[in-house]
């Protein structure tokens, strides 16, 4: 016992600090034996999922780590039993109170020296908010170069959706860079003619002495 019991002292020190370590990265990160039982479970893993380490530690992944793909083709039991990981796969997973989170997942198998399987590491991010932003920023009858949620560009957004169900005429008034291109292309692609082409003309590159009827 006398012999053995620094050597504890030394594992039990090598586990704390590999644990502080996994509690400083951003990404969740979440380990679990071939048998699928979670055997490491950082800080930020605990925030996406809502289950706190003490609960987490030694329970079935299915009851902390709950996908759509729990029981039927689990990346997570695929990866363990020792076929290919995943990297920055989109995966829908069940917080603790019941919510849907959608997070960016990456797994790879662990081996022991022989190569057999000893389990599986999950490193996962939280993209919730940011797939709602896109959602939101995107779906707006397709504005990918237009960016912002403020009450400004809020508005702007509702008014290129009205004037672009018209066929009146637009002027966009504006100091130069302030994106009125980018508004132009919007309107384009919000109209009815957003199957035609859209050409640009640039007015102060053609001749004074051009007859202004033969520009369309």
């Amino acid at each position: 016992w006398q012999l053995m019991e620094p050597e504890s002292g030394q594992l039990a020190a090598e586990q704390q600090y590999f644990d502080a370590v996994l509690d400083s990265m951003s990404d969740g990160v979440l380990v679990c034996d071939s048998a699928m039982r979670v055997t490491r479970f950082n800080t930020a893993a605990a925030q996406i999922t809502g289950w706190n380490r003490a609960d987490a530690i030694g329970a079935p992944c299915p009851d902390i780590f709950h996908g759509y793909l729990c029981g039927h083709g689990c990346v997570m039991e695929r990866t363990a039993a020792g076929r290919d990981g995943v990297r920055d796969q989109e995966v829908m997973i069940r917080h603790r109170n019941g919510e849907q989170r959608l997070i960016v997942l990456t797994t790879s198998t662990i081996r022991a020296e022989d190569g057999a399987s000893l389990g599986v590491v999950a490193v996962f991010r939280d993209i919730t908010e940011l797939a709602r932003l896109r959602t939101e920023l995107h779906g707006r009858a397709g504005f990918p170069s237009l960016i912002g949620r403020s009450p400004a560009m809020r508005a702007l957004y509702e008014q290129i959706e009205d004037v672009a169900a018209s066929e009146a005429s637009v002027l966009l008034l504006g100091e130069t860079g302030v994106g009125k291109e980018m508004v132009a292309e919007a309107l384009h692609r919000a109209s009815r003619r957003a199957s035609g082409p859209l050409i640009k003309v640039n007015c102060s590159a053609l001749s004074e002495g051009l007859d202004r009827k033969s520009v369309v």
